[in-house]
């Protein structure tokens, strides 16, 4: 077994980046059930260096968020199945 092929290197790190991260994220935001109420990172920092109070979150902001946290789970789980076909056509070489 080798080290896999230079130009394969970079998807490779993205798949095993994107896929269980993707996952995860999406998995704990709707264990969690912080797309009810949760406000995103991103958006607590530009409040926070505006100085402004980030508004409540209405009933399009939670149907986004869940929308969100289900596509996190759907792409995450076809990048994970993506680099699972990677791995295994790299060890099959």
């Amino acid at each position: 077994m080798s080290l896999p092929a230079l130009p394969a290197l970079p998807a490779l790190l993205a798949l095993i980046i994107a896929g269980p991260g993707l996952l995860a994220l999406g998995l704990w935001t709707l264990r969690s059930r912080s797309w009810y109420n949760g406000i995103p990172a991103a958006e607590m920092l530009i409040d926070g260096i505006g100085g402004a109070t980030p508004p409540p979150r209405t009933a399009t902001d939670r149907h986004f968020a869940r929308f969100h946290a289900w596509m996190s789970i759907i792409f995450g789980a076809f990048f994970s199945l993506c680099l699972l076909a990677a791995i295994i056509s790299l060890l099959s070489e």
